[in-house]
């Protein structure tokens, strides 16, 4: 984890762009822009890997949204973070791709992700749906506030002291 040294103001819309290689399986950097925000934080070299992964029989495009809080940098203010306006894409030739896009208007819950183990059939999981990745998550499709149409997706990350 970097401290980038952002203070993200409330109520306002920001843009992250992830950029990665697949063919080497390594980040190459973070965009994070909005009002007064224009940075871009260099990546390179660490290795692309998600350790709670979906053991899949086979290979997928995956897209995750999620807001993270830690004992060490616990902030005061609000622990939810709200999305909407997503794409997902590849770098063709020089050209942009879209693959996945989605502003939240066409789902209503988010459900566990299903899964059989130890290695679940990709048929067992529809294209496009959101999940609840882990059964504790906290997050809701909401009409609270919305970058376009009526609905965004708020995910939170109160952070439970055990």
């Amino acid at each position: 984890m970097r401290d980038l040294g952002i203070t993200f103001q409330p109520n306002t819309w920001y843009r992250k762009r992830g950029i990665v290689n697949f063919a080497t399986l390594r980040f190459e950097a973070v965009e994070l822009s909005g009002p007064s925000l224009d940075v871009r934080e260099d990546l390179s070299g660490l290795l692309l890997s998600y350790p709670n992964y979906i053991p899949l029989d086979q290979p997928s495009m995956t897209y995750y949204v999620f807001a993270l809080q830690t004992r060490e940098y616990r902030q005061p203010g609000s622990t939810r973070v709200f999305f909407d306006d997503l794409k997902a894409g590849i770098e063709q030739n020089g050209d942009w791709l879209t693959v996945f896009a989605d502003s939240f208007e066409d789902q209503t819950v988010a459900t566990d992700i299903p899964v059989e183990l130890p290695v679940s059939p990709l048929s067992i999981i529809a294209e496009s749906l959101w999940y609840k990745e882990r059964e504790e998550a906290l997050l809701e499709f909401t009409n609270e506030r919305q970058r376009s149409g009526n609905t965004s997706l708020v995910c939170d990350a109160t952070l439970r002291v055990q």
